[in-house]
């Protein structure tokens, strides 16, 4: 099984809700930033993982490392069209569809099991251009970037050996034979902690 960092699962789980929606049905759809978009991939969206900044939870040097993850998504759409003022408005019509699916999914955020935490900022620009061999091809590009709280990643210990139970006897007095004082005996099983909560990345 290859491991993921959930920043990256929730670039996946953001594209596959896209994938759902009828306006994006004849769209062609990417994760690799760096494939030059060819004439016959129009209409494309792409959703890219842009960078992800790693910020104390607490005090740095107290504990186990903890950090709290904010990340970083790029979205690129673009359309063709030789009247640059229509595809404007179907980049804005994208646009708007876009962020009524993520933000209204509340399988992304919301709840207890939620992979986004908040969505913290976001900005949006329409660039105009052409492709293809002569550069006859007339685009518009809707890029907009949109910054993550994914909640609080955090590195436990390893414990190999957990302490379960504590078994407790006395021996009073001391130096004395223990049958001539009534002594106790005590078991005591402990419940052991995860460490996992709502936010943590080790559960994950």
């Amino acid at each position: 099984m290859t491991a993921s960092s959930y920043a990256m699962l929730v670039r996946d789980a953001m594209l596959s809700r896209v994938k759902t929606m009828p306006f994006f049905t004849t769209f062609k759809f990417s994760t690799n930033e760096s494939e030059p978009i060819q004439p016959e991939q129009m209409p494309f969206f792409g959703i890219y993982f842009i960078n992800e900044d790693l910020t104390p939870d607490g005090d740095a040097n107290h504990g186990e490392p903890r950090f709290r993850s904010s990340a970083l998504y790029g979205v690129s759409i673009i359309v063709q069209n030789n009247d640059a003022e229509a595809a404007e408005n179907k980049l804005d019509e994208a646009w708007v569809l876009l962020l009524d699916k993520l933000f209204r999914d509340p399988s992304l955020y919301l709840n207890q099991n939620a992979m986004i935490q908040a969505y913290v900022r976001g900005t949006r620009t329409h660039q105009f251009g052409s492709v293809g061999a002569d550069n006859s091809i007339p685009i518009a590009e809707c890029r907009f970037t949109l910054t993550c709280d994914l909640g609080v990643i955090d590195f436990p210990p390893y414990i190999p050996d957990d302490l379960e139970r504590v078994h407790i006897e006395t021996r009073y007095p001391a130096g004395s034979d223990p049958a001539e004082v009534q002594q106790t005996t005590a078991v005591y099983d402990l419940e052991v902690e995860t460490g996992d909560d709502d936010e943590s990345n080790s559960k994950r």
